[in-house]
């Protein structure tokens, strides 16, 4: 048993190293995911934010776990006893200010509970260990040498958790390390001097404007002087003459297309040209045709985000949706498919935020306009099967 022991707890710390940096890389994902739902929803969950730190502390902890198993470490003992304070803690907390609203976030919490109780399984083995006195003396004996092993296992557990924080390439050009995804709507436009050259290109039409702005400096720049192509130049004023077209002096709230024809032209044209721009821009340029994310950012408005906007303003946000505005929602759903699909199985946490916002945009899509019904159906022929899933429970009224 004196030999078997400890070549039980190396191969237990392998797994919870290998687990330690697993969990710690999913709640980084989380954290972007929450960075995005936050710059759409326009609001913050401070009870998420604190999830998020709590359960980033757990995982280092796991690791650090992990780490002084595999070195046969006398730290291994009070990271132990922490790890198990601190995981405990947060199901006590998350009972009652996270409590699971489905079954799906049952069985996710569930899961956690169950990888306590083992891990406290495993708390007896490193105490037998303990006890017997199987350590590895690495920096000395006594409380000195346990300290100084416990500092050396903070530093590798504090490097790799900012390795995964931080990796290789993803720093903007002002140094900080947003995913490029979240880079456009990182920094607002208030106090940008605008006599800049233009460096982030921002495609967005507007009335009585130029569709280019500058995404910095929110001034409106004219594509003529941006160094386009004739070509690109032309379709770009087409594109954007058709639109302004629109406008109803009247009733400017209410400007729209002769007919979803119409609109269906000018949603392609509008493709054609941000591919335009896309091949000949040489700086940042972002997409921003469809109002999609004002419009969320209306709807969840003071919603708790784990839950979702009530039926008034679904249906609001919904009556404000045109063929763009599915469109760019399809494509969500393929995003959101896509990444469901990524996720590992006992991430049940990111599977319920995914699962929510595919519910919210199939509710959307539910209540558009009837005109824009073979809009919608679009969605049919999506490349997952999620995508597809749900838009045939939003055309048979179920998505509710």
């Amino acid at each position: 048993m004196h030999t078997a022991l400890p070549w039980i707890l190396f191969a237990i710390g392998v797994f919870y190293a290998a687990g330690g940096i697993v969990l710690a890389r999913s709640i980084a994902m989380d954290r972007l995911l929450d960075k995005a739902i936050a710059a759409i929803t326009l609001k913050r969950d401070h009870a998420e934010e604190t999830s998020t730190r709590i359960l980033t502390l757990g995982a280092g902890l796991t690791l650090a776990s992990g780490l002084s198993l595999l070195a046969q470490s006398r730290a291994a003992l009070p990271v132990f006893v922490l790890n198990i304070l601190v995981q405990a803690g947060y199901l006590i907390w998350a009972g009652r200010a996270q409590p699971p609203e489905n079954e799906l976030e049952r069985r996710g919490r569930q899961a956690t509970t169950n990888a306590l109780f083992i891990y406290i399984g495993v708390f007896g083995l490193v105490l037998m260990v303990e006890q017997q006195g199987l350590w590895r003396t690495w920096l000395g004996a006594g409380m000195a040498g346990l300290a100084a092993e416990l500092l050396v296992t903070a530093l590798l557990t504090v490097a790799c958790m900012w390795l995964i924080a931080n990796p290789p390439g993803g720093q903007r050009k002002d140094g900080k390390s947003d995913p490029e995804f979240l880079w456009d709507d990182a920094d607002e436009c208030a106090g940008r001097d605008p006599s800049r050259p233009t460096e982030f290109l921002r495609l967005s039409p507007e009335y009585h404007c130029w569709p280019t702005w500058d995404d910095e400096t929110c001034a409106n720049v004219d594509p003529a002087g941006l160094g386009f192509s004739k070509a690109l130049i032309g379709k770009l004023t087409a594109w954007d003459e058709r639109f302004q077209k629109c406008y109803n002096p009247d009733d400017p709230f209410n400007s729209r297309f002769s007919s979803v024809e119409e609109e269906r032209l000018w949603a392609d044209e509008g493709g054609a040209v941000w591919e335009g721009i896309c091949k000949e821009w040489t700086g940042e340029a972002v997409n921003k045709i469809s109002h999609v994310p004002y419009l969320m950012g209306d709807a969840f408005d003071g919603v708790n985000a784990y839950a979702l906007p009530p039926e008034e303003r679904v249906g609001k946000m919904a009556a404000r949706c045109s063929v763009i505005e599915i469109r760019d929602i399809l494509g969500r759903l393929d995003t959101l498919a896509a990444d469901r699909a990524a996720l590992e199985d006992w991430d049940g946490d990111t599977q319920d935020d995914i699962a929510r916002m595919q519910k919210f945009y199939a509710m959307v899509l539910s209540r558009v306009d009837a005109r824009y019904r073979a809009d919608v159906e679009a969605g049919l022929e999506s490349g997952e099967d999620e995508t597809r899933a749900w838009v045939r429970l939003a055309l048979d009224g179920q998505a509710g």
